[in-house]
Formats: C-alpha cells, sequence, structure tokens
C-alpha cells in the first residue's frame, strides 16, 4: 500500500512529530507499504530516505508563530502533489487548514484525520480553564468545532490517541472516530530495563533513598505541556509516599517550571 501523509508539523528541528515522522519512514517500508511525507518546507525538494520512504517538500510560507515550522499556502500545489503521487490512502495529520486542503483533494483515495493531540486541551482549556467552564469554552469555540465536524464527515476516519479524547470528540458530534492508542512504546521504555545504579544516583539527586519511587519526566518544557501541572501532581501524590521527579527537557518554560517547582528537592529539572 502507498501511503502518503500531510504533515503539517513537520520540522527537521521539531520534537515529537519529527520522531513520529522518522518511525513511520523506518518501519513501514518493513511491513510492506511505501511511505511518502509530504510536508511544508523553505524550499521544494525530495529527500529519499531509502526504498519506499521517502519526504517531499513543498515550498511554503513560515509559520509567523514559531519560525521553526512552515504552513501549505497553496492547495493547488498541495493537490498536484497528491495527483502525482496517486496513493491508496491519504493522512492528514493537523487538524487544522491541512485537514480541510486534503479533504478537498478530488482523488479517490480514501484517508483519514489523525488527531495527535487534542488541540482544545492544550490551548483553549489551558489558557481559560481556571476562569471558565469547558461548556463555555466550547461555545466560545464553536467555529473551531464545526470545523472539525465538517471535515469529519469528510474523512473515512478521525484517529483518536486515546479513548477519553475518542468520546469527547463523538460527544461534540464529530463524526467516524476511531481510537488507535499512542503513547509510550513498549519495549523501549520499562522499568524491567532500569539501571540499578543509575536510578538510585537520580534518586539521590532528588534527596531521597533507594526505596522510594522514582518518576522521570520526558519533553519540550513549552507552555502547551502543562508542566506545572505535572509538578502539583507529584507534589500532592508526594503527601503519601516518597516520590523522587527528574524532568528532561528544553524550552522556552524552564524558568517558569523551576518557579513552580519553588526549591522541591525532590523534584530536579536537568
Amino acid at each position: 500500500m502507498k501511503i502518503v501523509d500531510v504533515c503539517a508539523f513537520y520540522s527537521p528541528r521539531g520534537g515529537g512529530v519529527r520522531t513520529y515522522v522518522e518511525q513511520k519512514l523506518k518501519i513501514g517500508p518493513q511491513l510492506g507499504h511505501e511511505i511518502v511525507i509530504v510536508a511544508p518546507g523553505d524550499e521544494d525538494a525530495v529527500i529519499e530516505r531509502g526504498p519506499g520512504a521517502r519526504i517531499v517538500f513543498l515550498r511554503s510560507p513560515r509559520f509567523p508563530l514559531d519560525r521553526k515550522y512552515w504552513y501549505f499556502n497553496e492547495a493547488e500545489r498541495l493537490h498536484a502533489i497528491l495527483d502525482a503521487e496517486a496513493p491508496d490512502f491519504v493522512e492528514a495529520t493537523s487538524p487544522w487548514r491541512s485537514a480541510s486542503l486534503v479533504a478537498d483533494w478530488a482523488g479517490p483515495a480514501p484517508r483519514s484525520l489523525v488527531m495527535h493531540a487534542d488541540p482544545l486541551s492544550a490551548y483553549a482549556y489551558r489558557w481559560f480553564g481556571p476562569i471558565f467552564s469547558r461548556e463555555t469554552i466550547d461555545r466560545q469555540f464553536s467555529m473551531f468545532w464545526e470545523h472539525l465536524r465538517r471535515n469529519s464527515r469528510r474523512f473515512d476516519h478521525v484517529v483518536c490517541a486515546n479513548a477519553d479524547l475518542s468520546q469527547r470528540l463523538r460527544e461534540g458530534r464529530v463524526a467516524n472516530t476511531a481510537t488507535i492508542p499512542m503513547g509510550v512504546e513498549p519495549g523501549c521504555f520499562s522499568p524491567s530495563l532500569r539501571d540499578p545504579a543509575l536510578r538510585m544516583r537520580l534518586l539521590q539527586e532528588c534527596e531521597l533513598p533507594e526505596s522510594a519511587t522514582l518518576l522521570l519526566a520526558v519533553g519540550r518544557l513549552a507552555p502547551e505541556k502543562r508542566w506545572p501541572m505535572v509538578v502539583d501532581a507529584v507534589n500532592a501524590a508526594s503527601c503519601d509516599m516518597p516520590i523522587g521527579l527528574v524532568m528532561l527537557g528544553e524550552g522556552r518554560e524552564q524558568r517558569t517550571i523551576l518557579r513552580h517547582i519553588a526549591g522541591n528537592p525532590h523534584i530536579r529539572l536537568l
């Protein structure tokens, strides 16, 4: 099967999306599929990653709010690429404008909208949740909900990363939802693979004994990751048992997170 992923938020300097794309380009051909990633970039280019795996860049403007990213601005050129690739299946991996562009494509291939994340939780609920109820926020963001509902009827599937997101979208009258759990890859990260000496050293960094529970948090230090909420959760859980939290990452929220940790010796940002 030839699968084309229209990936609006791929960036060579990105984090989770780049990791997901690299894994897809590696694993897809191993399973007998041809994988083509279509992404916006500074120049038109094709990068071959091996037999049955390549990235097609479409010259596009930089995203004004984050210069590490670009955005598709010419529907005709994107549709021309899809016509030329003639895929068996198309994926749109962003719910924003690129989803509408993929839905508008006149080709015969079935297509899915993949919800890797929950944009309302990452942004609207985080911004306005301390002031308004979710119902009120949803009403104020009704244009986004209608955009999602309209596109969902034009895709064969709206793939959700967890059952909770699927349920919330269904309750919002989003059609064709399907759940494919995404998260930490089994076998790569597991307590059974721990290094006892490293674990003990990290707990010592947290000023805790070896008998304490050690949590690791890995990711970009960005507002939408809601790291202060993670810190609050660890503080609450620590009332009942000794817990150390070691955070690994970089980003513009580092100072905010350090202020939120407030000198707690059991939480370390490395």
